[in-house]
């Protein structure tokens, strides 16, 4: 699709989980890969920010899913050091927030 990365972002949040929310930050991040029949692939990451009580309603493409305290996560928790280094920037741009919420 020719679309922006952010609304990309959005639509796959929205096809994958169900869930539809305004906070979608783009962390401007980007790696870059070979997939498996050697297309490269940019892969951009975002941080999206739900309501506790929101009900997740995976697409058939997954088959479960669990919400973790970001202290349980790890290297060892991601097939791909580049989702863990991610992962930490989420993490130090919730941080920076004005607001805080708890993760």
């Amino acid at each position: 699709k020719n679309e922006f990365p952010i609304d990309a972002a959005r639509r796959e949040l929205l096809e994958e989980t169900g869930l539809n929310s305004k906070y979608l930050v783009d962390l401007k991040i980007e790696h870059s890969f070979l997939d498996r029949w050697d297309r490269n692939i940019i892969e951009q990451s975002f941080v999206v920010i739900v309501p506790h009580n929101e009900k997740v309603k995976l697409s058939p493409e997954h088959a479960e899913f669990k919400w973790v305290n970001s202290k349980e996560i790890n290297q060892t928790s991601y097939k791909f050091q580049t989702n863990y280094e991610s992962f930490l920037s989420a993490l130090k741009y919730l941080d920076q927030c004005s607001w805080k919420i708890s993760y």
